[in-house]
């Protein structure tokens, strides 16, 4: 058995064009929109927002050329997600329980190169002064982040059937993509 990243390599998962798949587990099934509802309240699809603040603001083409080596390594992070995972049978009141699974939801690895960083990456510009003795930039800073961090978490929706399944963006002050000695927030 030959692991890589998330996926392994086993007879039976892998396509005929030699992409890797796997079946989502029951947890992952919380990440996608919600099949069910309680009256007319339909569950949200979840999302996992993490914010980094960096001391510096790093280039933005050396965390393009980052992204790009991490997804020609990594299955997973050029992975979509397949199938409808509709039950055979809802059997319980808030019909959550579920029984048999003819098409079930499954990572699919795509081609090296179907993602690249622009498809994962964005930046936004903070306005304001971002001199560090006018003590204004970390309230501008703080502020931007933590506004996308919250509508995140409630409000982040994905195509997961055309992917990709995750994101980042990098909150900075100005508009060039060179490195500099100001401070930055990295939402993943």
């Amino acid at each position: 058995e030959t692991k890589t990243s998330s996926m392994t390599s086993q007879e039976g998962n892998v396509d005929g064009m030699g992409l890797q798949h796997r079946k989502l587990g029951s947890q992952e099934h919380l990440m996608l929109p919600r099949q069910y509802s309680i009256g007319n309240e339909v569950f949200p699809q979840m999302s996992h927002v993490s914010c980094t603040v960096l001391n510096n603001t790093p280039s933005t083409a050396a965390l393009k050329q980052a992204i790009n080596s991490v997804m020609r390594s990594h299955p997973m992070l050029r992975a979509s997600v397949t199938g409808t995972g509709e039950p055979t049978e809802r059997i319980d009141l808030f019909k959550m329980v579920r029984s048999g699974e003819p098409d079930p939801l499954t990572f699919q690895e795509r081609d090296v190169g179907h993602f690249a960083a622009e498809d994962v990456f964005s930046i936004k510009i903070i306005v304001g002064d971002s001199d560090a003795d006018s003590g204004n930039y970390r309230a501008l800073l703080r502020e931007s982040w933590k506004e996308r961090f919250n509508n995140d978490l409630d409000l982040a929706a994905m195509d997961v059937a055309e992917g990709p399944l995750w994101r980042i963006e990098m909150h900075r002050f100005g508009n060039d993509d060179d490195a500099s000695d100001n401070p930055c927030a990295v939402l993943y």
